[in-house]
């Protein structure tokens, strides 16, 4: 079967665990730009040294060869095109939902097997593999308690500027720049366990089954699988993190989530600034403490809230419970349910 992606490099990883199992292999896995994503083509070196290592695809870039499955539409790309995408379920389950219905797949894939098989890296076994882009974040993460857990064990992947923001936000950890993502697979199947949030990486760790922690974002929790033993979602900002050799786990409770009206005054001068001063209201006090501080003001505004907390406890605890994360909690049923 001729099948071409315009999709970004995750979605690419994901159709690979259902090229694996589609009967009648190696298939051809042609890789062409839409317009609808970042562009793939010029960014090919990077994936298809990965899918041309595994034995029942071969990959390159598309030139004028007839497609059986343009993998690509399942986003509803296009005027009039239905969209089989959904935010809470897998990206390799949403894929195989259009594969179904244009009539090229037979059955629904779920990626329930290992779909990626690399030779693990030696050079850093052992390690702890990180990985943090700049999309799909969830701010409940508890990044500073593994940062403090696993030191030096940590190994951060990915581009220099992501490394720098973790760093900046979390402490220093060491950095590796890598070549491709085959050089990445091979790195993650060696280490002891990978820790990301959801990139491209996260669906490498998915297809090696590797054991991995993983920062889900409440909105797209689009990389829950079903059959899934060694792997932690962590929306809500609790998880026990396992045993690995030589250090023993830890467990981590949930964060609050942040519910007292923005608009009321906690103290009597209002919502109080980390960096100094006040204001009434809480997003002008966030917005001032972030362009101070230089950080996000998704993080200035907790960093208000939080000092506002510590000054006066008790009026808050009336609006502090943990947050019903509901499309994650359909999101995690469904995957147990598959």
């Amino acid at each position: 079967m001729n099948i071409s992606s315009a999709g970004d490099l995750g979605d690419i990883i994901a159709l690979m665990g259902i090229i694996a199992e589609i009967p009648d292999g190696p298939h051809r896995l042609f890789l062409r730009d839409d317009g609808n994503t970042q562009g793939i083509v010029k960014r090919s070196h990077l994936i298809l040294p990965l899918i041309n290592s595994q034995d029942y695809v071969k990959g390159s870039v598309w030139k004028d060869e007839k497609i059986h499955w343009p993998s690509e539409q399942f986003r509803g790309n296009g005027k009039g095109s239905k969209r089989y995408y959904e935010p809470d379920i897998s990206l390799l389950e949403s894929h195989s939902s259009h594969g179904e219905a244009i009539g090229v797949l037979k059955r629904r894939y779920r990626g329930e097997k290992q779909w990626l098989h690399v030779r693990p890296s030696k050079t850093w076994q052992g390690r702890v593999v990180v990985v943090r882009s700049e999309r799909y974040r969830n701010w409940r993460f508890p990044w500073k308690e593994i940062v403090s857990h696993f030191g030096d064990r940590l190994l951060m992947l990915g581009t220099e500027v992501e490394h720098l923001d973790f760093c900046d936000k979390f402490g220093h950890v060491e950095y590796l720049q890598t070549k491709d993502l085959l050089e990445c697979a091979k790195i993650i199947a060696g280490s002891d366990i990978y820790i990301g949030n959801q990139t491209s990486l996260t669906q490498i760790a998915e297809g090696l089954k590797h054991p991995r922690i993983i920062e889900i974002n409440e909105r797209v929790p689009d990389v829950l699988y079903p059959g899934t033993t060694n792997a932690i979602w962590c929306c809500d900002g609790s998880m026990t993190i396992p045993d690995v050799p030589g250090l023993q786990g830890i467990t981590i409770e949930p964060k609050l989530v942040r519910l007292a009206p923005p608009g009321a005054s906690p103290t009597r001068k209002g919502w109080l600034i980390p960096s100094g001063g006040s204001h009434s209201h809480l997003s002008t006090a966030a917005k001032t403490h972030a362009k101070r501080m230089g950080i996000s003001k998704e993080e200035a505004w907790i960093e208000v809230y939080d000092f506002s907390k510590a000054a006066n406890p008790e009026w808050f605890s009336r609006f502090d419970k943990v947050e019903n994360q509901e499309r994650f909690k359909v999101a995690v049923e469904k995957a147990r349910r598959r």
